[in-house]
């Protein structure tokens, strides 16, 4: 509201600046009219035509804003329809901002939502989209926060990717020592609910599943809470085979920075190793 309210004070002070100089232009037109008169009065018809003359360049320039168009002297004015005309290439200035506002959020929104692993547009090709969108916010002069809102969908999906690829040999594992879990316990007859391998195998099937749900919601994080919610997820998992979380764990430390880049400005300084990491499951 203050910026608008000093842009409304400065053009008010502009407008009273144009009135007072048409006023004293038009008392000095006013003026020379009378001394032209009295000159033709005495008979100095020389005199009176100059001052005559100078007192209409006077009423002219005090009335100049009211001509759609004046020549004289080489020199052409359109000073109502060029303030029109100025004033409309504003309002289409700012209906095309909006546009490639609402049309670059919405292609980065559907690009991220339609299917991936084997369908829909590469990584490459997303995030080339992305920056393109990002280039052209820019360009236009759209607020950050705009901008950001317009990438979070791909940003996040993008995350969301990376993370799958990153914990799909923990969720191998799950799916591994659940099966053995199943074999070593159904060769068992009969069941005695009360025996404490058995009670360990159920509490150990139930961690493993719970887990297993998780990696399943991967895709309800948010674009803010990464990269800690993959460590998170990455150092709970209830499985015997510790190099498989290590390896992820050290795999998710090395993306981490691009991550947190990623997310911070929308784009990746060095996006390559990202691609490599998203590309190849799909060329598997």
């Amino acid at each position: 509201m203050e910026p608008k309210s000093r842009e409304n004070s400065g053009k008010e002070d502009q407008n009273r600046l144009f009135a007072m100089t048409n006023w004293i232009l038009l008392a000095a037109g006013i003026v020379n009219i009378l001394v032209g008169c009295l000159f033709a009065i005495k008979g100095e018809a020389t005199k009176s035509t100059s001052f005559t003359a100078i007192a209409l360049l006077l009423f002219l320039a005090a009335t100049i804003d009211r001509f759609e168009s004046l020549k004289g002297l080489g020199i052409e004015a359109k000073t109502k329809k060029l303030d029109k005309k100025i004033e409309q290439a504003d309002e289409v200035l700012n209906q095309l901002k909006n546009l490639a506002e609402v049309t670059g959020a919405s292609l980065v929104s559907i690009t991220s939502k339609v299917g991936r692993w084997g369908t829909g547009i590469s990584t490459r090709e997303a995030y080339a989209l992305a920056q393109k969108v990002r280039r052209i916010l820019l360009s236009i002069g759209s607020e950050n926060t705009t901008i950001e809102e317009a990438l979070k969908p791909w940003a996040r999906i993008s995350c969301f990717d990376l993370a799958r690829v990153i914990t799909s040999p923990i969720c191998n594992t799950c799916n591994e020592e659940l099966r053995h879990l199943h074999q070593a316990n159904q060769s068992k007859s009969p069941i005695n609910p009360h025996d404490e391998k058995f009670m360990k195998y159920i509490e150990e099937s139930r961690l493993i599943s719970e887990y297993q749900q998780k990696l399943s919601n991967l895709h309800l994080i948010k674009l803010e809470e990464y990269p800690d919610a993959l460590f998170a997820l990455i150092n709970e998992a209830p499985i015997q085979n510790r190099e498989v979380i290590s390896a992820a764990a050290n795999k998710a430390s090395h993306f981490a920075p691009m991550i947190i880049e990623l997310k911070k400005n929308f784009y990746l300084t060095n996006p390559e190793p990202w691609f490599v990491e998203l590309e190849t499951p799909r060329q598997e």
